[in-house]
């Protein structure tokens, strides 16, 4: 089974975390990840390119773990119904609202004669601005996924490895919210996430906790897990352990160390546990793709190009069975002298699916070079919004050639040429630019000048 890298990013306004695995579904490896505080200024494009450059990540896409900022969650109430008609129902529910919004379904539990379902909703408006700032940053989202989800396959891929329970409960204490579950091998059984403030207490903690254990035990009946993983924010750790153990009777267990090979990861495991588990559904560990996130955009994008490949390949398959077939019905009748005078009168018909055939291939041709003309455009395009955002105060572009990716020429006026070629230079997909010709004075102190070079940025830093 073939390895693939693959690079999860999560952030807050606390910290940002960047992780890189490479592996398979059966192993994977830590190569490289980062755990860093948050600047002042929050995440920004400049911030990326630093940490990119800094800590070597070996390629621009990434799989971004969707902001808890931007998620809301609505508690809904249905009939007892069948999973696929409850489906149904919730997306009659929300209706109204498809067209903007992407949500999943966190967990449902039976109260009475119904169920009590409780669904993360988030606007594709908030997911394109965080693609849009990646994209600026040079870096590909591929998908967006939940945090909760990474949790759980987190928990799940090292459970047995470290516990023999069969269930799995896990507390992840946040800057102003704490998240509590319980988990077996194929769902998320009970979830609540508690709004705590800015400076909750280990004795908050226990007395919401103790909440969610008598609405666990009395829901479904279950023999408690004897541990709890700890995720999460450290300052609490050793206090709320005693205050599970002496008040509950439980024992509170941060992570300390993971089944991958690789880096070890030590008192950091506990932060970066979500992007692990993330990042072993991009390896194939985790099958459920309803969690992989695309804006909408992106999927329409995904939609129309497995249309293209679809219909294209359709066709030509249709055309070579029909091809077949009929070669097939008619030699059931031609016999030795007959089959060369068959073949004679039928050289023509032959000959046309032939041409038929040549010209499905020349179409698919056709086609194929006019995606990779509005992918160079589109990197044309690109690079010409970058060099914009990154000109000097005052600066004027008069004459832009470009030609197959290389700029033929740009000439401008500026303050200061000097300052010019300093800012393209920062820039890694600028740095290409170089002067061409020389630089010449305007009576009002400003400078000409001309620059020409290649484009430097990757295709898929660019989509």
């Amino acid at each position: 089974m073939m390895s693939k890298t693959v690079i999860t990013l999560q952030w807050n306004s606390t910290n940002l975390i960047i992780l890189e695995l490479k592996g398979n579904s059966n192993q994977a490896e830590i190569l490289r990840y980062t755990v860093q505080p948050m600047p002042e200024a929050g995440l920004t494009p400049g911030l990326l390119q630093q940490i990119w450059r800094e800590k070597h990540f070996s390629n621009s896409q990434v799989i971004v773990t969707i902001p808890e900022s931007i998620i809301s969650y609505q508690t809904l109430q249905f009939p007892i119904l069948p999973e696929e008609q409850l489906q149904q129902a919730l997306r009659l529910e929300l209706e109204s609202e498809l067209e903007k919004i992407h949500y999943r379904v966190i967990n449902k539990q039976k109260q009475g004669e119904t169920y009590l379902v409780k669904v993360a909703i988030i606007q594709d408006s908030n997911l394109q601005s965080v693609r849009e700032l990646f994209t600026k940053a040079g870096l590909r989202i591929l998908w967006l996924g939940f945090k909760l989800r990474g949790l759980f396959n987190f928990i799940n891929y090292h459970h047995h490895f470290l516990a023999e329970d069969k269930l799995s409960a896990f507390i992840e204490l946040n800057q102003t919210t704490i998240e509590f579950g319980l988990l077996n091998d194929d769902e998320l059984l009970y979830y609540r996430q508690i709004a705590m403030g800015a400076n909750y207490t280990v004795a908050d903690i226990i007395d919401e906790l103790r909440l969610s254990l008598v609405a666990c035990r009395q829901v479904y009946q279950l023999d408690f897990p004897k541990q709890i993983w700890l995720f999460g924010i450290e300052d609490l750790r050793e206090e709320l352990s005693r205050k599970l153990e002496t008040e509950l009777s439980l024992e509170g267990y941060y992570p300390e160390k993971t089944r991958l090979q690789g880096i070890q990861t030590g008192n950091d495991t506990s932060e970066i546990a979500p992007l692990i588990g993330i990042a072993l559904t991009a390896l194939g560990w985790d099958d459920d793709a309803n969690w992989c996130i695309l804006t909408k955009d992106q999927q329409k994008q995904e939609d129309y190009r497995q249309y293209l490949n679809s219909g294209i390949k359709g066709f030509v398959v249709g055309i070579l069975i029909l091809l077949g077939l009929f070669l097939w019905i008619d030699s059931k009748n031609i016999k030795n002298d007959k089959y060369r005078k068959w073949i004679k009168e039928k050289s023509q018909i032959t000959s046309g699916l032939q041409q038929i055939e040549a010209k499905t291939r020349e179409d698919l041709g056709a086609i194929q070079k006019l995606e990779a003309f509005l992918e160079l455009r589109g990197r044309e395009i690109e690079f010409l919004k970058l060099f914009h955002d990154n000109l000097p105060v005052g600066t004027l572009i008069t004459d832009i050639t470009i030609e197959d990716g290389s700029v033929k020429n740009i000439t401008g006026i500026t303050p200061s040429v000097s300052l010019l070629l300093s800012k393209l230079q920062q820039v890694p997909e600028l740095q290409g630019l170089k002067l061409k010709g020389a630089i010449t004075s305007e009576k009002d102190g400003k400078e000409q000048f001309q620059l020409e070079g290649m484009i430097q940025s990757t295709k898929e830093s660019l989509k």
